[in-house]
């Protein structure tokens, strides 16, 4: 009777010590995002952090805000980063809690005399403890132990989504303040070619249409102008909602764009490595493995609430006796057939809901790589192709036209001409850099690691 005794003592002890402790879990997070990112998460959980959060806040807001300090103020100062760190903890505690056998019961009965004079009154304990949970904490153990990878991967996946969103809205920033720059010489040049075109209308060399077309030219230009300084406004506004900053907190962007895009990887190289290393296939693959342990857990509560235990008796004649005990609910009618169907089920769809990720993955990557692809032979086009000539018409029609045998109203148009392309080749700019956001976020990895 002693050996189940110090066992049962020994099992509620180690279980009395169990603690949650993340920090290993979010390592492995903070290790996935990295890897991608360069830029270290951190999970806001004290007041030193904080306090550190706080600093580093003010000294990236005041030496300006480059894009590797967008994505690094997105991982330690977002609170819906930080909050999606807190499921790696909830996670974790479900891992502890499920390692933890059912509390053993004690039940005591008193008796006591009915009337003066009666006889002494009697005493009867019981101990028990589940042997049917403790069976079950190994399958339960590994299940959660399996969703807690699953989330690690989740939650290292949405981290790196908000980091991409700070890309994408820093990008909108850089090249709408270029794109600004070319729209307002676009709109100085039209407001000369428009001058130009009624001077030109005194000596019967510009008609009324002339005029007309040069008006609406304007106005058009002018809407360029503000429809590019809104979306400035609107790219800061985002950019600022997900750096977390608070209500008040100014910043300006600073440094420059990335100078050299890395070549794009071939198309089955990318589909393979976006099926190996997207956080979302992965996830999905976990989910499998924590279905699987749901299976086997069902397949083994067939036979709930059996316990055994020890029981003490003390009658109204002062004898006593001890013994064994045991207790089970006899499994005839719910023989938890329902429960395992349903884990079956699960079982199936999470296998399926792989089967669909992989397919995501695939299309992620040869949609993103496309984008790029074509972003990228947008902007080469127009910088081999479309703006040299552009620019020899603007330099040849400026020449001629201080030289009296072209008129100044064709010398603007093809100053302004040249303008035109170069803020449609900043824009095609903007969109490869961009398109290759989205490529590494699908991929999962870094280009160059192809």
């Amino acid at each position: 009777m002693r050996r189940p005794l110090l066992f049962l003592c020994l099992v509620a002890a180690l279980a009395g010590c169990a603690k949650v402790r993340p920090e290993a879990d979010f390592a492995k997070t903070a290790a996935l995002v990295a890897a991608t990112e360069d830029s270290q998460p951190l999970w806001v959980r004290t007041p030193e952090d904080e306090a550190f959060v706080a600093k580093e806040v003010q000294a990236i807001l005041a030496r300006g805000v480059t894009m590797g300090d967008a994505v690094r103020l997105t991982l330690i100062n977002n609170p819906g980063v930080q909050a999606r760190f807190e499921a790696i903890g909830v996670a974790r505690a479900e891992v502890v809690q499920a390692g933890l056998p059912r509390n053993p019961s004690l039940a005591v009965l008193f008796g006591f005399p009915l009337f003066a004079g009666g006889p002494l009154g009697s005493l009867a304990a019981q101990a028990m403890v589940s042997v049917s949970d403790l069976a079950e904490v190994r399958d339960r153990t590994a299940k959660a132990q399996a969703e807690l990878e699953r989330e690690i991967l989740v939650v290292g996946h949405d981290a790196m989504a908000a980091a991409r969103e700070a890309k994408l809205a820093w990008l909108e920033m850089a090249y709408a303040r270029r794109s600004l720059a070319l729209a307002s010489d676009v709109a100085g040049e039209v407001k000369k070619l428009a001058a130009a075109g009624k001077r030109y209308s005194q000596f019967g060399l510009a008609d009324e249409s002339k005029l007309a077309t040069l008006e609406a030219a304007t106005a058009r230009a002018g809407l360029e102008v503000a429809e590019l300084r809104a979306r400035a406004g609107v790219a800061k506004a985002r950019l600022a909602r997900v750096m977390g900053l608070a209500a008040g907190q100014d910043f300006a962007i600073a440094g420059d764009v990335p100078a050299e895009p890395p070549a794009l990887p071939d198309a089955a190289a990318a589909v393979a490595f976006a099926e190996a290393n997207n956080l979302g296939v992965r996830a999905a693959a976990y989910a499998v493995k924590a279905a699987q342990s749901g299976v086997d857990l069902e397949n083994i509560r067939w036979l709930k609430d059996f316990e055994v235990g020890a029981g003490y008796d003390l009658d109204i004649e002062s004898n006593r006796t001890l013994g064994p005990g045991a207790s089970v609910k006899v499994p005839v009618f719910d023989q938890n057939q329902a429960q395992k169907a349903k884990a079956a089920f699960r079982a199936r769809q999470a296998g399926r809901l792989l089967q669909e990720a992989r397919a995501e993955a695939r299309e992620a990557a040869q949609r993103a790589l496309e984008e790029a692809g074509l972003a990228r032979a947008t902007a080469q086009g127009l910088a081999a192709g479309v703006l040299p000539p552009a620019k020899r018409a603007a330099d040849w029609a400026g020449t001629y036209a201080r030289a009296m045998q072209l008129s100044e109203l064709d010398a603007l148009e093809a100053r302004l001409g040249l303008l035109r392309e170069r803020l449609r080749h900043n824009q095609a700019l903007r969109e490869e850099q961009a398109a290759l956001v989205n490529l590494e976020f699908a991929l999962g990895g870094r280009i160059g690691s192809l």
